[in-house]
């Protein structure tokens, strides 16, 4: 099964995510304030798959910058499905939107030193609560990843 987390154009959420469903990071490691504005800074190619890794079900989890089309998006993975005989359910997108917004904002500050120290603890506070969140999702789906493969 190929699981892809999206969101348009701020990526730290859906990385995370998927870090988190490969087991990479865990919700202590976000006490890292560095990592975390690292990921703020990276901007992901719209519509581009960035591999991340397995999961411990063998689920390949992919991230995606969808760029405001994810409609678009579920209806080409849709269409690809028929045409290549494959079962929808192989392809599982979840779409992260609502917990990435407020980022971009939050980075054109940042880019003035005046700004920064405040800003990093609420960012990072802001990143914990909404990366709790989020964890608590990835776990309900794992869940019912193991019903479904039973």
């Amino acid at each position: 099964m190929k699981i892809i987390y999206a969101a348009k154009d701020n990526m730290i959420i859906p990385i995370l995510a998927a870090y988190y469903h490969v087991n990479l990071v865990k919700n202590n490691d976000l006490n890292n304030g560095r990592l975390i504005l690292d990921l703020l800074s990276y901007k992901a190619e719209r519509g581009k798959l960035m591999y991340i890794g397995l999961d411990e079900d063998k689920n390949e989890i992919y991230v995606l910058n969808h760029g405001g089309v994810f409609k678009v998006l579920e209806n080409a993975v849709g269409g690809l499905s028929e045409i290549y005989n494959l079962e929808c359910e192989n392809f599982i997108l979840i779409r992260l939107d609502k917990y990435c917004y407020g980022f971009n904002f939050i980075e054109f500050f940042l880019k003035f030193k005046v700004f920064k120290i405040i800003l990093t603890d609420f960012l990072c506070d802001m990143v914990k609560r909404r990366f709790f969140e989020v964890c608590k999702i990835i776990d309900r789906y794992k869940r019912l990843f193991e019903v479904d493969l039973k």
